[in-house]
């Protein structure tokens, strides 16, 4: 007696391409699925803060050569500067504002950063994720920063990252409230001035004996009081 397979190999067949559909259009979910990512995630306001943005290559045999971060408009950041990564090739554009806004190392400013652009630089092979880095100051006095962050591959697809519709996610910056004692410190642990501490130095011992009476050698205007402080100062 013969018999016919026709019908359970159609549905294997069936099957099969149902798999191969499902694999195509899962993997850019897969591919994406840790996407772009930045430390530190939390900074203090009115200090200063070094972000490390990691942008990796996420389509195979295909690598990054350019990224742009859009920095935050409102409120406006005085000073944004790229540090120094090697393989990559930063440039800023600015703009213009209607009213200054202060700055933390220098005076108050009308220009500011709209942007940093970083470009592969000649003859770099592409492995591994691309780590930018740049400092922002003053942060201002507000609870989060949103970035907008545009990857151009090297067949010219763009990949947008941010909070915005048609945008892959990309989390904000927290800024939490700094210390209204020391406004302005750096690094974030809104610690005192070295200058304004306490002193815990004990007092300074009286004078010698001998150094208790003006002689006719002492300079003019000595006194034991002026010899103790400044022996105490010194």
């Amino acid at each position: 007696m013969a018999m016919t397979h026709g019908p359970s190999r159609r549905r294997r067949g069936a099957l099969v391409a149902a798999l191969a559909t499902a694999v195509v259009l899962l993997w850019p979910a897969t591919a994406w699925a840790d996407g772009v990512t930045f430390t530190p995630t939390e900074a203090q306001q009115g200090n200063a803060v070094k972000l490390e943005f990691v942008v990796p290559d996420e389509r195979p045999g295909v690598r990054t050569e350019k990224i742009e971060i859009t920095i935050p408009e409102d409120p406006p950041i005085a000073e944004v500067y790229p540090l120094s990564v090697e393989g990559w090739a930063p440039t800023i554009t600015t703009r213009k504002l209607d009213r200054p806004v202060s700055g933390m190392h220098g005076p108050a400013t009308d220009v500011v950063t709209a942007s940093l652009i970083w470009s592969r630089a000649k003859g770099q092979a592409g492995e591994g994720p691309a780590r930018l880095v740049f400092s922002m100051a003053p942060l201002p006095q507000t609870e989060r920063l949103t970035f907008e962050l545009v990857q151009t591959y090297a067949d010219g697809l763009q990949v947008r990252w941010g909070a915005g519709p048609g945008q892959r996610p990309l989390p904000a910056l927290t800024l939490v409230p700094g210390d209204p004692a020391y406004p302005g410190a750096h690094g974030g642990h809104g610690a005192p001035p070295a200058a304004r501490r306490p002193s815990r130095r004990r007092p300074p011992p009286p004078p010698p004996a001998a150094a208790r009476t003006r002689t006719a050698c002492s300079p003019p205007g000595w006194s034991p009081a002026s010899a103790a402080a400044r022996w105490w100062v010194g």
